[in-house]
């Protein structure tokens, strides 16, 4: 039997899944937008060489904004922000098995870049070494989401090693750009909408704990700018009013503090939960900056706030201009309750937003997944993903329903010492080649 055969070939060369993880890692893929000296190339050219090795054909798909103007303002190209990325030479790199015909499609996909690390000395093992230990391997991005990537390419080889030929088209994506917007995604999406390719489903390698996700939140990036007054910080001043100084820091402090009463309030609201996921949507405070001296009042002070959007708030465009108005509206009624902020009102600029997609627990893909994976992971359940993935412009695009699944605790993502369980990382290669085998059929 062929599936027994590719598993069989997966136990045996274990060790070549986890040393390809291992390349990735090292090869240090960091965001190009966030980073001056790294960005994806080295790790799409890992990936593109693993296909060609193994006989694929892979191709390019350039992310080039100009073809993407109809889509400006909505998620994946908001200006301002996407407009200052230099994608050039960070191309998505794809490719496509085609079966007989007699099938369904697949897609395999998932992003290719990673976060940036903020101090690498507080890091166990260095954070692209790659080191295994503990039955883990640890490293940025082995979690989120080199890790599946890696394990879409390793089933990819056990297929063609096994002389499978499956009925349906299989196609792999690995995308750039992904963790400032999802610009590389929606650059792909509009590249098979035009190709008419016809998927019947995806499967998006994010960290899901071996769960399956049937859905992502979408986010929304916005700083609040609070001014103040200078002045010298040890001189008795007199009130603002008369000429004397205001600390935009304590103002600032002062609305963010309404700002999470607003989140206390979204704790309670249907709109704000959804039964997939534990935690309601938040507000959550990343960055504060303020001041430029010592001695000094501060004159200016930035509150930069991670907004978390759920489907069921989203408009056509799948954006959540409902939110972003209540936001703005809360700010100006906070600010209207101060005398200084009424007259010097804290300004909203929003930076970015990336959208948030669901797939009903009802379509049949979800069935047939959870049926093939529990031969391998027998107590998976459905569940949500708290954070952003790219899993809205294939549907959206291209009608593809697109899931989460991948290993690796979703939780260490973006964090210090960031791991993937190699039992985990070789279970899930085995769930995607069931997945394969078994919704495109097998000649």
């Amino acid at each position: 039997m062929k599936r027994e055969d590719v598993i069989s070939w997966m136990n045996s060369n274990e060790q070549e899944l986890v040393e390809l993880l291992a390349q990735m890692v090292k090869a240090k893929p960091i965001n190009g937008a966030l980073s001056d000296e790294d960005d994806e190339r080295k790790v799409q050219k890992i990936v593109w060489d693993y296909l060609t090795d193994i006989g694929l054909k892979p191709e390019e798909n350039p992310v080039d904004l100009s073809e993407l103007e109809a889509y400006r303002g909505l998620p994946g190209y908001i200006p301002g922000h996407t407009d200052e990325i230099d994608f050039r030479g960070r191309n998505n790199v794809f490719t496509k098995i085609s079966g007989t015909g007699e099938g369904r499609n697949l897609m395999l996909v998932g992003h290719a870049d990673v976060v940036p690390v903020a101090d690498p000395e507080k890091w166990i093992y260095p954070p692209f070494e790659a080191r295994i230990a503990d039955d883990y391997i640890w490293g940025r991005g082995t979690v989120d989401m080199l890790a599946g990537i890696a394990g879409m390419l390793f089933t990819l080889k056990a297929l063609r090693e096994n002389h499978v030929k499956l009925k349906g088209d299989l196609w792999f994506g690995s995308i750039v750009g992904e963790e400032t917007g999802g610009t590389g995604m929606l650059a792909f999406s509009e590249y098979l909408r035009k190709a008419g390719a016809r998927i019947d489903a995806a499967i998006m390698g994010e960290p899901t704990d071996l769960q399956l996700s049937l859905l992502c939140r979408g986010i929304i990036w916005v700083d609040v700018e609070v001014e103040g007054k200078t002045g010298h910080l040890e001189v008795t001043q007199p009130h603002w009013s008369q000429g004397g100084v205001v600390s935009a820091i304590d103002k600032a402090l002062y609305l963010h503090r309404a700002v999470m009463e607003l989140c206390a309030e979204w704790e309670k609201r249907p709109d704000k939960n959804h039964k997939l996921l534990n935690l309601p949507c938040q507000i959550k405070l990343s960055k504060i900056s303020g001041g430029h001296h010592h001695s000094s009042y501060p004159d200016k002070c930035v509150l930069s706030y991670n907004i978390q959007v759920l489907p069921q708030e989203t408009d056509e465009n799948g954006l959540g201009t409902s939110v972003r108005k209540e936001f703005e509206e809360y700010i100006a009624g906070i600010a209207g309750c101060d005398p200084w902020m009424k007259s010097h009102p804290p300004k909203v600029k929003w930076l970015l937003e990336a959208n948030c997609g669901e797939v009903p627990e009802d379509h049949p893909f979800v069935g047939a997944f959870m049926d093939s994976a529990r031969k391998v992971v027998p107590d998976m359940i459905i569940t949500g993903s708290e954070f952003h993935t790219d899993n809205e412009w294939p549907e959206k695009l291209a009608g593809i329903p697109t899931v989460n699944f991948g290993p690796g605790n979703p939780a260490l993502a973006h964090n210090d010492n960031e791991k993937c369980s190699l039992r985990q990382l070789q279970d899930y290669a085995k769930v995607i080649a069931y997945q394969c085998m078994d919704w495109c059929g097998v000649e």
